[in-house]
């Protein structure tokens, strides 16, 4: 995150909490819904949805990444920081993410907190003590990264739950918001995904239509 947006966030958020996770690379199989990914695959990169994903018969939450350049082994071997917190900026609830891949990139992603569907896995993930990252990068490889919560970490997360079911932040006012930290907040060298599979609520069941996925 660039210093000109933690400041404008502490500024003006009301509620926040942020953490940063170093998450690791792992190479297992995992099982999504197939029309789910198939849709994030369909959107232009860089993007970012949130999504449910099987691991065996336990159903845990998970981001996925698509890039858009290729992404060296050796970053993806060494994992990433991962922050969240939650933002009120003009009057609009926001959950924020950031990806820092040290020596190649950072990310953000911003999604709206009145999603049913961002409501559901984040309380999947919260409920869960832990959960995956999936990345495809710019060659098409995709990577698997797993966070176990620490208590702390799971206090956070917890925290900002009540506040995001009452969120009543409108599609225009979510949009706003984002072309604000977009022009004004964000680093120069940091990247916004663009939030995809936003109305994926009836594609969210990996068992509904299963893919397994297995990461390099």
């Amino acid at each position: 995150m660039s210093d000109r947006l933690a400041d404008a966030m502490t500024e003006r958020s009301s509620t926040r909490s942020q953490q940063a996770d170093n998450v690791h690379r792992l190479r297992l199989a995992l099982r999504v819904n197939r029309r789910f990914f198939a849709d994030f695959l369909a959107a232009a990169p860089p993007s970012f949805a949130l999504g449910h994903v099987a691991e065996g018969r336990t159903c845990r939450g998970f981001m996925a990444l698509h890039l858009e350049r290729p992404m060296p082994p050796a970053v993806a071997d060494a994992g990433f920081q991962f922050g969240h917190s939650l933002l009120a900026l003009g009057g609009a609830t926001l959950v924020h993410f950031t990806f820092a891949f040290p020596g190649f990139a950072t990310y953000t992603a911003l999604v709206n907190p009145a999603s049913a569907l961002v409501q559901r896995v984040l309380t999947t993930m919260a409920d869960g003590g832990d959960y995956f990252f999936l990345m495809l990068d710019g060659n098409g490889l995709a990577s698997a990264f797993r966070s176990e919560l620490q208590q702390e970490d799971l206090a956070g997360l917890r925290t900002n739950l009540p506040p995001m079911r009452v969120a009543n932040t409108t599609e225009a006012a979510y949009r706003r918001a984002v072309d604000f930290i977009a022009t004004n907040l964000l680093a120069p060298h940091d990247r916004l995904l663009d939030w995809v599979n936003r109305q994926s609520l009836e594609h969210l069941d990996p068992d509904a239509d299963p893919m397994d996925l297995r990461p390099r």
